[in-house]
């Protein structure tokens, strides 16, 4: 059920985010998902400026030697886990590279699955490396995230990383609920006083 939620969760998100987009325009985009590369996402999004799509994981298989313990069952599960991801899963890749989205990986599987096809990043880098002065236009800089406001999606490392940004008008719109929402406003709070 907590895929499928996700799943509407995404398209609402999807609405809203070309709702702002159409009102103005965007530098960095980033989705911060921990989920499979299976899942409809931000790469089928299709909006102005660069978008970083990630952590990604999930790509994992359960090893063959390991069925024998998963019973009937758990084989059953598992095969139509394949069945079901893997279209989805080469779908995602290849939006993904036509719409040259910057693919953050959390893991050496999905390193290996998405280097030979995307721009990859390795969940370890810091992305906004790539959002430099030489970038940047002389219109405010705007960036948007989207994802649940939980510790894993690492959001203070992104408030924190855009705050050193030597621009003084640079914008960034997070959209998402969860339990880290007090502490993230808090910490805006902390920084922009």
């Amino acid at each position: 059920s907590e895929q499928i939620i996700y799943f509407f969760w995404n398209i609402s998100v999807r609405r809203n985010i070309h709702r702002i987009c159409e009102k103005e325009a965007f530098d960095l985009i980033h989705h911060s998902t921990f989920a499979g590369d299976w899942n409809p996402s931000c790469i089928l999004w299709n909006l102005k400026g660069q978008l970083y799509w990630g952590p990604i994981g999930g790509t994992q298989k359960v090893p063959i030697k390991a069925y024998r313990w998963l019973g009937l069952k758990g084989i059953t599960t598992e095969l139509f886990r394949l069945v079901i991801t893997q279209p989805l899963r080469f779908l995602n890749r290849y939006l993904a590279c036509k719409n040259n989205v910057k693919v953050i990986v959390a893991n050496e599987v999905s390193k290996k699955y998405f280097t030979k096809y995307c721009n990859v990043h390795e969940a370890h880098q810091i992305v906004l490396d790539h959002v430099t002065k030489s970038h940047m236009k002389r219109d405010p800089q705007k960036a948007i995230g989207s994802g649940r406001l939980v510790s894993w999606k690492m959001w203070p490392i992104a408030i924190r990383a855009l705050s050193k940004i030597d621009e003084s008008d640079i914008t960034f719109s997070l959209f998402g609920s969860g339990k880290q929402e007090k502490h993230l406003k808090h910490l805006v709070k902390t920084i922009c006083h």
